[in-house]
Parts: structure tokens; C-alpha cells; sequence
């Protein structure tokens, strides 16, 4: 699956609006969307529509054809939602916001598809004039950059135009946007740089992109918005990414919870799943039935998962793998006692839990691996291994 589709997958499950009851907005869930009476009600039927979509997927045709028929019903619902909240700043932000992004969507899954575009552009031209939501109109900034993004092929990208984007992902990077990681735009500029030094034969030209964006992040441009201490965070964070990259080159160390030295020699020449996870994490509860169905069906012919345990106890771990019957190797950063050396989430930038990626033969070669997209792409490898 390209990036472009997990970038996709990437806005829904971290952009889309909260849930009635963390948004403080508890209201019953109405049958229909018809039924719906009052904004908040609304509200709560997208978000029950979408938990119930998202739990219909199991493969990637499953996740397209999410993608499909999301984006129009909630352009609907945000209608409707607008329509009820004249006098509502809130819920107009949370409206305009929703419509916004699913009006990107479609624009991103159908690029050739000028109507889309045309919508896109008229509500956004409305919000601007409202002059109420600054923050949407930020995001929206990235929405379009990401888009414009989409468009571009590396392996015909002039260095001019490659030149372009990088500075406006760098622009976009002090922007402070609520909902988005301040670094993603660059970390996508990133992730193309590496696309061209392979596809382009341009050896270095990933490092010579991270080392230019670095010298930015500890520019005065960037200490005008950040401290010294964010600055040298996303320096970190940035490096880190760069090491995760598919084709780049994997190993872990440290200690596995019941104390023992954990051994990456063991795995170097195999495929193995490294999964960057949390006890308390709900995400990664829940996307532990797809790992262990996984791995009961494939590690017969090779298949392993190492699980990192970060930004969590030892014994909250050793919990959850009775819990959960986890029978691959978990390893707890809060076990490593060499203070000289970075923890893996540092030395791989992980910003956040699940965090899942595929290595073979001691390189990583998938990255943001979730649901059916991990499962269908570690079934494609031993097929094709067959």
C-alpha cells in the first residue's frame, strides 16, 4: 500500500474528531442520521458510524472501500451539523472541521476529480470569511500541502520543485497546529527524499535533506516559536525517523521483562514484526487479537514479533502478557541500565503507541502497519516466499 493510503488511514484515526464522551458531548445516538435532532446528536452518530465502519475491515479492498463511502455521508452529517449550529461557534469549528477533512479525503483517494476540488475550495473560501477559526485554517494548510504532496512522482521530481515543498513543509513546521504533529509535514518531506535517492540514484540525498532541515530546527526561525528544548526534541524525533525509513537497517537491544539480555542476533536473518506498544494503551490492546492471529498462522514458517514496551513498568507488562497470552519476546526500555545509550523509541524517533513496522533479513520494509494492511502484508511476503 502506498504512502499516500496510509497517510489516509493516518488522518482518520488521529485527526477525526473525539468521541461524544471525550469531547464532553454526551448525547444518545440517534437511529438515522434524519432522527438526528439537535448538533451534538449529530456528532454522535458520525462517530458511531465511523466506529462502526472501521470495525467492519478486514482487508484492504475493506479499507478502500471505507474510504469510499466515509468521506460522503460525513460531508453530509457536517451539513446538517451546520446547519443546526448558527449560533454555536463550537460546533460550527467541529462542522466546518469535519467537512473540511473529509472534502480532503475524497480530493486525496480522487485527485482527478475536479468537483471534489471545487467543493474543497468554496468551504474553505467560507470558513475564511467567517474569520472565527483560525486553527482550522492551519490545518486545512496542511491538508492541502499533503495533497499537493500526492501529486508529486520522486523518481521525475526536479530538485527545484522537490526545493519548494521542502521549504513550505518547514513553514508549516512552526505553524503549532492543533490535531497534526508539528513535525509531520517535514517527516513526509523526508520520507520522499529517501523515495529519490533511491529511484534517482542520488546517493546522500536523504542525509544531505535531514542535515539541511536539522540546521533549520535550530535556526532562529524555529527559536522564535519553540525553546531550545523543542528544538533539540525534534532534531531527535527527526534523526529517529530517518532511521525507520523503509530499506534502512534494524536492531534492538535492551532487556525483556523478566530481565533477561535480549538478543537481536537471533532475529537479524528472519522477518519479524516490531511492534512499540503500552500496557494502558487502548490502541494497542486492541490491535493485539490481529498480531497474535497473525503470528499463530505464519510463525510456523518464520514468522516473529518482538514487542517494545515504552512509557511503561515492567510489572504492567508482565501483566498484560498474561492477559493477553503474548507468547513472542517482550522487551521494557524500563529495564536498560546504560544511560549512554539511547532507548529504542529515542534512537527510532517513535512519538507515539502502536507504532508497527516489518523487518527482513535485519531491514525494516513496511512501515505503519495496522489492521488488515498489517495482516494482508505479512500474508503477501509468505506467498510469495511459497
Amino acid at each position: 500500500m502506498s504512502r499516500y493510503w496510509m497517510l489516509l488511514l493516518w488522518i482518520f484515526l488521529f485527526v477525526t474528531p473525539l468521541s461524544a464522551e471525550e469531547n464532553g458531548n454526551v448525547s444518545q445516538i440517534p437511529a438515522t442520521l434524519e432522527e438526528a435532532g439537535t448538533a451534538d446528536e449529530v456528532y454522535a452518530y458520525i462517530n458511531h458510524v465511523f466506529a462502526e465502519m472501521q470495525k467492519k475491515i478486514k482487508t484492504e479492498e475493506d479499507q478502500k472501500q471505507f474510504f469510499a463511502d466515509y468521506p460522503p455521508f460525513a460531508v453530509a452529517a457536517a451539513d446538517k451539523i451546520l446547519a443546526l449550529s448558527a449560533e454555536n461557534d463550537e460546533m460550527l469549528e467541529t462542522g466546518y472541521g469535519i467537512k473540511l477533512y473529509a472534502l480532503s479525503l475524497l480530493c486525496r483517494a480522487a485527485p482527478e476529480n475536479d468537483e471534489n476540488k471545487s467543493k474543497l475550495r468554496a468551504v474553505t473560501e467560507e470558513v475564511k470569511k467567517l474569520g472565527k477559526f483560525p486553527e482550522l485554517m492551519k490545518s486545512q494548510r496542511i491538508d492541502d500541502f499533503y495533497s499537493r504532496l500526492q501529486t508529486l512522482e520522486a523518481k521525475t521530481l526536479s530538485q527545484e520543485d522537490f526545493d519548494k515543498s521542502k521549504e513550505e513543509a518547514r513553514e508549516l513546521l512552526v505553524s503549532k497546529t492543533k490535531g497534526y504533529s508539528a513535525a509531520g509535514p517535514v517527516r513526509q518531506i523526508l520520507e520522499l527524499a529517501g523515495e529519490i535517492e533511491d529511484t534517482q540514484n542520488k546517493s546522500g540525498f536523504l542525509e544531505a535533506t535531514l542535515n539541511e532541515i536539522i540546521e533549520w530546527v535550530k535556526s532562529d526561525r524555529f527559536l522564535s516559536v519553540y525553546s531550545k528544548e523543542a528544538s533539540e526534541k525534534t532534531e531527535k524525533q527527526l534523526r529517529g525517523y530517518c532511521r525507520r525509513l523503509v530499506g534502512c537497517p534494524f536492531e534492538l537491544y535492551g532487556k525483556t521483562v523478566d530481565d533477561q539480555d535480549f538478543s537481536w542476533e537471533d532475529y537479524k536473518d528472519k522477518t519479524v514484526l516490531i511492534d512499540f506498544t503500552a500496557s494502558w494503551c487502548g490502541p494497542c490492546r486492541a490491535e493485539m487479537p490481529n498480531l497474535l492471529e497473525v503470528y499463530g498462522k505464519y510463525h510456523g514458517k518464520g514468522f516473529e514479533i518482538i514487542s517494545v514496551g515504552i512509557w511503561d513498568g515492567t510489572e504492567n507488562l508482565k501483566k498484560q502478557i498474561e492477559e493477553d497470552k503474548i507468547p513472542w519476546p517482550m522487551v521494557s526500555e524500563e529495564l536498560q541500565k546504560d544511560k549512554n545509550r539511547e532507548l529504542p523509541h529515542e534512537y527510532y524517533g517513535i512519538e507515539g503507541v502502536p507504532t508497527i513496522f516489518l523487518v527482513k533479513d535485519g531491514k525494516i520494509i513496511a512501515t505503519g502497519l495496522r489492521g488488515p494492511v498489517l495482516y494482508s502484508r505479512v500474508a503477501k511476503l509468505f506467498e510469495e516466499k511459497e
